[in-house]
């Protein structure tokens, strides 16, 4: 099943997933030094955090569809998982909203590049200041 052209097809959207996470950590790591980060705040980096696991689980809800033929129904088992997981932070964070799908949005809309223009800006402004 491993070694199968079916089974690397289902699992080529999670390699180029990956493979983009690696890009935007590496650019992010390029055009920032490493002591930048500790600029940041603890509320900044576990929002960082659930944003990334955020859309990898909606990411695998989309792609789950392809493993019908291998699961059955039970594959919707598995699309009830991450709701599971993310419920607590859809109902105690809603401000993790308000940032980061924006900001999302701008990287799909206006390609890869434009995160030269939007993180700057973005970092040094007070983003949840009724947090801090």
């Amino acid at each position: 099943l491993f070694f199968s052209i079916q089974f690397q097809i289902i699992l080529l959207p999670f390699i180029i997933f990956y493979f983009g996470v690696f890009i935007f950590i590496y650019f992010l790591f390029y055009f920032f030094p490493f002591w930048f980060l500790f600029r940041f705040s603890f509320v900044f980096w576990v929002f960082t955090f659930f944003f990334f696991f955020f859309f990898f689980f909606l990411f695998f809800f989309f792609f789950s569809f392809s493993l019908y033929p291998f699961f059955g129904d039970t594959i919707f088992f598995f699309l009830f998982l991450p709701f599971l997981f993310f419920f607590p932070i859809l109902y105690f964070f809603p401000p993790f909203f308000m940032f980061f799908l924006p900001l999302f949005f701008n990287l799909i809309l206006f390609s890869f590049p434009s995160i030269l223009y939007i993180y700057p800006p973005f970092f040094k402004t007070s983003f949840v200041p009724f947090l801090k």
